[in-house]
């Protein structure tokens, strides 16, 4: 029989044996009204693997809340049954010092592109884990000549969905109310458990488990040279972005990944408008110069990272001429849609968008019509270009090793004795899961004039990704005029990330190349702990070390006695835990030393100290609004990390009074006094979620307060609490417009009294990350409250990383401050010190908050 006829009956068995997502389904993908749940999708998907011989489904994990995070391998049959093959040949291309450059260049040419396409990470953005059903199922049954040459020239792994969790509980929640007032309005929670739609913004901190597993395949097990992530936006604006980015880049990215944009992202606006598709655009409200985005943080590790936002629907309802603009609509990344989709700058046609969109009815079916388009689009180039995009790929993973043998810097130290060893370990994980080589000196050196001991741990610049190394361990400085900095200019995200600042971590920069003896460092094996033997008079533990705020956790759980210095004593820190000897005591520190790697010094024998005070376990609640608080899932999982027990409480629980009964402290995550007493009130919000505290639930905390509770709040809830409480401070940058202050997400210099209990550990001088936050002066009414002032900005040089507009209203004005009320206090902590799990440096000021509660 002729091949070709063979060839088209096994296709002819192939397509009669995976149905259609429509006969699979029920109902056609992108109805009104119509979804299905990630239970469905991943049904579809592994049929689909069971009746092809293109598609491989796989399950790289658990998630959050224990779903099966998938991802689908699709090439042809013979590149899918070679795909470990495949995968060291991408992992030589990655790495240009392992092989000779011959063989190399010869695996660029012959290579398919590996290409990885995400969908769904934000959950009500629905569309994309709908479409992806017609994607692979074209891809499984076409035979085609521009399937055939996709499925032979390219290797996609597909993911449909980043977030699974959240999809079920989006698609949960629309069901429920569709027919009903209600019909497409938001949860009032947070759809991945802890970080809500910040769940894109972990790609350098990797907090969550959704984000470790599609990094590890993104650097450690196929490092793709394309990654599409498919996303939606306001609906009052354009219809779709595409690459190219609008400014400013970043110059660590190698500029060939901008070129590389503009091809892909040109071809995909191609096909959108030879479609007939409206209101397509480019170099609009998205750039690329942040660090932390998953679709951003593969630029520098020299993979395309593209992004795609369509306009939404109201989840699966359709959106009518008008309504985006009638109800204020905010976007899906939180900004006013004016502010962030420009729609009033797309009234005519542009080059950037030469063809607006005519309003009408906005439905589901259109946002999946978009984006599979453009993800053909992107499929046929990537087949079409591979060669070019594996050299390249290969060029610019060369030319980072050579920069960084070039030096300026050629590596980052950092001593391997810190006051936070804990902080150092996080850190080195995050660098070792994004595939960063990690080195440990194994004999003494110098660099510089200074001298390094065995141990030093080196991060050296001579690795594929520089880029990443650079910009995550460095600095970010913005040139006043340069796009981002002028008056009408926003930054998509923050712009000083700094992770050693952010960690309270030393790290020294050293320019030029020295010659050193190294041996591999795995992150798991960076320091001991310790514990100090016949110690009659107990143990220290400082605060210092963060991982002491979980041993001590530990300890509370297993009985062990703990206190704690009020003031210096024995030449120890006020706020160092003192454990007095006795009974399994010794054995229990042992086991909480060996896990935890923190270390317990012998205090000699004698009396107890005279400072020192008992502690217990802090019976702590949680403030959970009927709103998606992000600051409040984030806090969440920091508590959980750190082992501190706590409840959430609802208006309703609050509101219920008696709360002096059931807790000592009570954290108000960042909100707004509009939010914390009003709440919700929309008309798409059931009426069992509207509402804040209101007059009542204020009374209830007040009371708790008065009682000798601990009422803590965080980032705009401190500024929240004192006007709500009459509390001495008010908010100095309250109706400051963007023209006289601006901070985007920076990195600023602190001074704290380490001797108050709410900076015991910290030095005196401490980074903090800036955002959104209060900046609070003393009222007229402050000599005669009973108020203590822990942290204040100094008077000038504030910026550490990032930017910021406006400096001499922030001179000078308090960070940190505790408020005596009744026989309990407020702690007011204007900084975000728990900003999206990554603050480590800051942490034990929350920590000390809580644990206040708890003396």
């Amino acid at each position: 029989m002729h091949i070709r006829l063979v060839l088209l009956l096994a296709s002819l068995a192939v397509a009669e044996g995976v149905p259609t997502p429509e006969e699979f389904l029920g109902f056609p993908v992108g109805e009104d009204r119509k979804l299905a749940r990630f239970e469905q999708v991943a049904a579809y998907f592994h049929r689909v693997d069971e009746a092809s011989d293109r598609v491989e489904v796989v399950e790289l994990g658990k998630t959050t809340e224990g779903n099966p995070f998938l991802m689908a391998l699709v090439a042809s049959p013979a590149n899918l049954g070679n795909q470990a093959a495949i995968r060291a040949a991408q992992a030589r291309l990655r790495d240009p010092r392992r092989g000779e450059p011959a063989e190399a260049d010869r695996i660029a040419a012959a290579q398919p592109a590996v290409v990885l396409i995400t969908n769904n990470i934000h959950s009500s953005e629905i569309a994309s884990s709908q479409m992806v059903l017609r994607v692979l199922h074209r891809l499984a049954t076409d035979d085609g000549p521009e399937v055939r040459e996709i499925l032979e020239h390219v290797f996609l792994l597909l993911v449909p969905s980043l977030n699974p969790d959240g999809q079920i509980k989006v698609v949960d929640w629309y069901r429920k109310n569709v027919g009903t007032p209600q019909e497409g309005g938001e949860m009032p929670w947070l759809y991945h458990r802890y970080a809500g739609h910040d769940n894109n913004r972990d790609a350098f901190m990797l907090a969550l488990q959704e984000t470790r597993l599609i990094t590890r395949v993104l650097y450690h097990d196929w490092f793709p040279v394309v990654l599409c992530d498919h996303h939606q936006m306001g609906a009052a604006g354009p219809r779709m972005f595409v690459p190219p980015y609008k400014d400013p880049i970043n110059a660590s990215i190698d500029p060939v990944l901008w070129r590389e944009l503009e091809v892909l992202g040109g071809v995909m606006a191609m096909d959108l408008e030879a479609a007939g598709k409206a209101g397509v655009v480019h170099a609009h409200s998205y750039d690329a110069y942040w660090l932390g985005g998953t679709r951003i943080t593969p630029l520098y590790h020299n993979v395309v990272g593209i992004l795609t936002e369509t306009a939404s629907a109201r989840v699966a309802s359709p959106m009518e001429p008008g309504a985006a603009r009638r109800r204020e609509t905010t976007d899906t990344n939180g900004d006013a849609a004016g502010d962030r989709t420009g729609r009033r700058s797309w009234a005519g046609p542009t080059v950037a968008g030469p063809n607006p969109w005519k309003e009408r009815t906005w439905h589901l079916g259109d946002i999946v019509a978009y984006q599979e388009i453009s993800t053909w689009a992107l499929l046929r180039a990537a087949a079409r270009h591979r060669v070019e995009l594996n050299r390249n790929y290969l060029a610019m993973n060369r030319r980072a090793v050579e920069k960084g043998e070039a030096g300026g810097p050629y590596a980052y130290l950092f001593p391997a004795a810190q006051r936070d060893g804990t902080a150092l370990r996080r850190l080195l994980d995050a660098l070792a899961q994004a595939g960063v080589e990690l080195k440990r000196a194994a004999a003494p050196f110098e660099t510089e004039g200074r001298s390094w001991p065995v141990g030093t741990i080196g991060v050296l610049l001579a690795q594929p990704p520089r880029a990443y190394v650079k910009e995550l361990l460095g600095t970010q400085r913005f040139e006043e005029g340069s796009p981002g900095t002028r008056e009408d200019d926003r930054f998509y995200d923050v712009t000083g990330w700094c992770l050693p600042m952010q960690m309270g971590v030393e790290a020294v920069a050293v320019d030029r190349a020295f010659a050193a003896r190294w041996e591999p460092l795995d992150p798991a094996a960076a320091g001991a702990g310790r514990v100090d033997p016949a110690a009659p008079g107990g143990w220290w533990l400082g605060r210092e070390d963060t991982g002491a705020y979980v041993a001590v956790n530990r300890l509370f759980r297993a009985g062990v006695e703990v206190q704690t210095l009020g003031a210096r004593a024995e030449g120890r820190a006020a706020g160092t835990f003192w454990i007095p000897p006795g009974g399994e005591t010794e054995a229990r520190l042992r086991e909480v030393a060996d896990a935890l790697r923190v270390v317990f010094e012998a205090r000699a024998a004698g009396a107890p100290p005279g400072a020192a005070h008992p502690l217990r376990q802090p019976r702590l609640g949680l403030y959970r609004p009927w709103q998606a608080n992000m600051d409040e899932g984030w806090t969440r999982l920091v508590l959980e990390s750190f082992e501190f027990p706590f409840e959430a409480l609802t208006n309703a629980e609050v509101r219920a009074g008696g709360l002096s009964e059931r807790f000592d402290a009570i954290v108000i995550p960042a909100m707004d006094e509009r939010a914390l007493v009003s709440g919700s009130r929309g008309e798409r919000i059931p009426e069992e979620y509207r509402g804040g505290l209101g007059d009542e639930g204020c009374a209830a905390l007040r009371a708790f307060v008065e009682g000798g509770g601990t009422l803590i709040g965080l980032g705009a809830a401190a500024n929240a609490l004192a006007q709500r409480f009459d509390l001495p401070f008010r908010n100095a940058l309250a109706g400051m417009d963007r023209k006289r202050f601006y901070c985007p997400g920076s990195i600023l210099r602190v001074r704290v009294d380490p001797a108050h209990p709410l900076a015991y550990g910290a030095r005196e001088e401490l980074d903090v990350f800036f955002l959104a936050s209060p900046a609070l002066e003393a009222t007229p009414g402050f000599p005669s409250r009973s108020a203590s002032v822990v942290g204040k900005f100094p008077g000038a040089r504030l910026l550490r990383s990032g930017y910021l507009r406006g400096e001499e209203l922030l001179a000078e004005r308090v960070v940190l401050a505790e408020v005596a009320e009744g026989r309990g206090r407020f702690m007011l902590l204007a900084p975000r010190v728990q900003h999206r799990a990554q603050a480590h440096g800051t942490f034990r000021l929350l920590f000390n908050a809580i644990l206040r509660g708890g003396a």
